[in-house]
């Protein structure tokens, strides 16, 4: 509401009490994102549901995780985080999902496997694609499975979950040394979906997702 008033566009959002309140919101956007209230590492999210089925279970996901579950309005979009210490931008970056493309050799758990493990060299770890239910129903919806055989150049998004252990990261400054834990610095990361990255678009072109103080700098 704070955001809004402040004449920010904000994700529709609420809380679930039951299926038909559920849906119903499903069908007043068309495409949602299913989270618990509480968690970490994207544990229980879901991203870009878009029929019934396919949403109870999202939910159940969720509420495995935490008892109370946000049904949030899914925006397309390039997702921008922005750091800010003390009213001063210090870094940004594009995340983008983690997407593989077709040789019309391998099947598509082959070509995750394979981009999962140069992710892990580049980022000693850290970067990985998870071959789980969320991955799964990404491929279903591009109308292939684990064990389909891309054509040659053919690309899909495989994880749009939002979390950066499964994005591909380009940062659009670098950020230099920065001491973020010292007693008085205000230090947010601003999570931005981005329609498109001309500023002479509208605002209602640029939704704020999330504003989170004293996020880890890894998010970059």
């Amino acid at each position: 509401q704070i955001l809004r008033q402040a004449g920010l566009r904000v994700p529709d959002q609420v809380k679930i009490h039951n299926k038909q309140q559920a849906i119903d919101f499903l069908e007043k956007h068309g495409s949602v994102v299913v989270k618990p209230a509480r968690g970490e590492q994207g544990a229980g999210i879901s991203v870009d549901i878009n029929e019934p089925v396919a949403l109870l279970q999202a939910i159940d996901e969720a509420r495995a995780v935490n008892d109370t579950v946000l049904l949030e309005e899914y925006i397309s979009g390039d997702d921008l985080r922005i750091i800010v210490i003390d009213e001063e931008v210090v870094a940004a970056a594009t995340r983008k999902p983690a997407e593989i493309t077709g040789n019309s050799k391998d099947t598509v758990k082959t070509l995750i496997e394979k981009q999962s493990r140069r992710r892990k060299a580049a980022t000693d770890g850290e970067s990985h694609i998870p071959l789980d239910r969320e991955t799964e129903r990404c491929i279903k919806d591009a109308g292939f499975s684990l064990d389909s055989v891309l054509p040659e150049n053919k690309t899909i998004t495989v994880r749009k979950k939002n979390f950066t252990r499964h994005y591909e990261m380009r940062p659009l400054t670098q950020p230099g040394p920065l001491i973020y834990q010292s007693p008085g610095l205000i230090l947010l990361c601003l999570r931005w979906t981005i329609r498109t990255m001309s500023l002479s678009k509208p605002m209602r072109d640029r939704v704020l997702q999330t504003m989170s103080p004293n996020p880890l700098l890894n998010v970059l």
